[in-house]
């Protein structure tokens, strides 16, 4: 069959299951995988997304970074986005690259992917300046803009951590809180807003960090 329709069918069945999870997401695993072998880009980006957190088969960081290669050559956003991670984290053989990886996040939020447009943010917080936290936090509030699913949650948890650990380099911004306080209140009012669906554990450690 069509190497991306069998990636679509996975799309749909790793999102859509039904009872069973696992099994499902198995199933979803082998189209993306039968797809990727086919040549198609969309899977191969499913199969290194697949590969690095264990959805569906065993985490392979070696395996996901071959395939996110694979799929980032092609201008396939998730690709992209997985090879970023590989580098940030410095998985499937590669040394840690910070400039490395916000590039290819970059590259692959101009493609549309909303959760590497989260990853620009964190990237650039790692720097810890006062220019690089008013971008990250464009890229959070960007994110929040055009995100859906996940990528809004992930988004807004990261903007209310702004507020709460980088206070000192926003405050200057007009739109800021005009004090600390203020600044914890926005946090736990943005982290408010995230739907029940979409609170990760990274959005309940913010929270609990809020009243800490």
């Amino acid at each position: 069959g069509n190497p991306y329709g069998k990636a679509k069918y996975g799309y749909c069945l790793f999102y859509n299951y039904g009872k069973d999870k696992q099994k499902d997401r198995e199933e979803a695993f082998s189209h993306f995988l039968a797809a990727a072998d086919g040549g198609d880009s969309f899977g191969a980006g499913w199969v290194a997304y697949c590969c690095f957190y264990g959805y569906g088969t065993k985490q392979d960081y070696d395996r996901a970074f071959k395939y996110a290669k694979r799929a980032a050559d092609e201008n396939d956003s998730r690709g992209q986005r997985m090879l970023g991670v590989c580098y940030y984290y410095g998985r499937g053989g590669v040394a840690v690259n910070s400039e490395k990886a916000l590039k290819l996040f970059k590259k692959a939020s101009e493609n549309g992917d909303n959760v590497a447009t989260v990853w620009c943010g964190r990237c650039l917080l790692d720097k810890d300046t006062g220019t690089d936290s008013k971008e990250a936090r464009g890229y959070f509030e960007q994110a929040r803009r055009d995100g859906k699913d996940v990528s809004y949650g992930e988004a807004t948890a990261w903007l209310a951590y702004c507020y709460l650990y980088r206070y000192e380099h926003l405050k200057e911004d007009k739109e800021a809180p005009k004090s600390k306080a203020e600044a914890r209140n926005k946090a736990v009012s943005l982290l408010n807003e995230i739907p029940e669906s979409q609170r990760t554990g990274f959005v309940y450690e913010i929270l609990g960090k809020c009243y800490y």
